[in-house]
């Protein structure tokens, strides 16, 4: 009988074998999952200075915590809190270490009310134009734009031939094009 590749195994068996020291089974857990991480940390750092460090750190604490994860099938989400209070505390380091003198640093210009006003309007608006699409082409486009996902792995996570992830992406970026026009 042929074993499945640990590549293919849900999060779960990857969390439990990880715990009891499968260092391979982490190495799956990093790869599938931290590219996500790193958006998401440079989302809430607001860089990217700074998110490889966060979710270094956050990777080198699930490793020590994974015996106390109650729930293995919610992996991915421990490891996104994880990843959220750590880029919480960067943010918090990083006020405490700056020096008086910079407070009153005036705010670069993309930190305008106009610019975060127009750069809150197209979050908005590309919120409504994300759901526009099916739900598969959601996901594709989700998991190729703002997780940096390849198509080969795009196509593992959602079981879906390689082919079918072109055609989702390809069909997902044509409707965000028309649903975004007035943005270019």
């Amino acid at each position: 009988m042929e074993r499945a590749p640990l590549g293919d195994a849900a999060d779960s068996i990857l969390a439990a074998r990880a715990a009891d020291g499968d260092l391979r089974a982490f190495e799956v857990l990093v790869r599938r999952h931290g590219p996500l991480m790193r958006a998401y940390a440079t989302r809430i750092l607001g860089s990217n200075s700074d998110s490889d460090d966060v979710v270094q750190e956050t990777f080198i604490t699930a490793w020590e915590r994974l015996p106390e994860l109650q729930d293995p099938a919610a992996t991915k989400a421990w490891l996104m809190r994880i990843t959220s209070r750590k880029a919480i505390d960067r943010i918090r380091a990083r006020k405490q270490d700056q020096p008086l003198g910079e407070w009153d640093a005036p705010a670069p210009e993309s930190e305008s009310p106009h610019q975060r006003a127009e750069a809150a309007s197209q979050r908005e608006r590309l919120t409504l134009a994300l759901a526009t699409l099916s739900e598969a082409q959601r996901q594709c486009w989700t998991l190729r734009e703002i997780g940096g996902h390849s198509y080969a792995e795009i196509a593992e996570e959602l079981d879906l031939p390689p082919s079918t992830v072109r055609g989702l992406l390809a069909r997902a970026r044509q409707k965000l094009m028309q649903e975004m026009e007035e943005w270019r």
